[in-house]
């Protein structure tokens, strides 16, 4: 032993750095190497769509065939024989235009031919005579289709015609061509056909090309019209049957629930719960929860 320290003193020494070491191993236990920061979570990136207000409304469709306004007849206005016929089935003809003429024919006394013509525009529907044919007074001689308009003779389902009003507006789809027409209801039939429940609509339809008596139409009505936001299929969120949707606030959404009333060509009308200028996400790239960051994408 050095003669600088006595024996009591060296294991002093010896002790007290034994003791340092087991307090200094100690805190490095409890404290540990500085540990980096949480990293930062990434605002999850969306897609939005602003909620306006739109109005909507239920769709029927029924379809029947056209027919012309009215169809009318004429007969011999005396007797005696057909003498010339002006016109054939299938040409127009105007009120007044002379249709064919009839000739008295009296043994002894000579009368000029008698012009029959006609008191209504349209088409010759039936010519059911030929010149010099004898016709006595009264006969049937041609037939007149007023095409001046058609109409149509729907039959509406008992749960359907309370939704209609005379003079509401329909549109005629010619399924072949895709042609759209402009028509109106004309008349309700307030008594239904007891047999099949079915109540008569007239509808009335203004000439336009490519409108034939009994080409086939479907007629479609917008009816029970009611405004709200119409929002996505895929932008709700559904937790049993109650519906949801993520609104964007000052960086971060929000799950927000809203009351639905009906669907309308792939999107569900928002009755309440979400106001017209709020945003609302469409689409988003990682799943969202309440309260996450977000940045939408423009």
């Amino acid at each position: 032993m050095s003669k600088f320290f006595p024996p009591y003193t060296s294991l002093q020494l010896a002790f007290s750095l034994w003791i340092s070491f087991l307090v200094v191993s100690t805190l490095g236990a409890q404290t540990g190497p500085a540990r980096p920061n949480s990293p930062t979570q990434q605002p999850v990136s969306v897609q939005v769509r602003t909620a306006e207000v739109e109005r909507v409304s239920d769709q029927l469709s029924y379809a029947a065939r056209i027919e012309p306004r009215g169809v009318f007849g004429r007969r011999a206005p005396n007797a005696g024989v057909v003498e010339s016929v002006q016109f054939r089935v299938g040409q127009a003809v105007r009120e007044g235009d002379t249709v064919l003429s009839i000739r008295r024919d009296q043994p002894g006394r000579e009368f000029l031919p008698v012009p029959v013509q006609s008191r209504h525009s349209g088409v010759i529907a039936d010519m059911q005579v030929v010149a010099g044919q004898e016709v006595r007074e009264g006969d049937e001689l041609y037939t007149v289709a007023d095409t001046g308009a058609f109409i149509a003779r729907l039959l509406i389902s008992d749960k359907d015609i309370d939704a209609l009003r005379v003079g509401m507006p329909v549109q005629a789809r010619d399924p072949s061509s895709g042609a759209t027409y402009p028509a109106r209801i004309d008349r309700l039939g307030l008594i239904p056909d007891y047999r099949t429940g079915l109540f008569t609509v007239e509808l009335n339809l203004r000439p336009a090309s490519g409108l034939i008596v009994g080409r086939f139409l479907r007629f479609e009505f917008d009816v029970r019209p009611t405004d709200g936001v119409l929002v996505p299929y895929d932008a709700l969120t559904r937790r049993g049957e109650r519906s949801f949707v993520f609104v964007v606030q000052e960086a971060e959404v929000r799950l927000r629930e809203v009351q639905t009333a009906g669907e309308y060509a792939g999107r569900v009308l928002v009755s309440s719960g979400l106001s017209e200028g709020e945003e609302f996400v469409v689409s988003s790239d990682r799943r969202l929860t309440d309260g996450r960051s977000v940045r939408v994408d423009r």
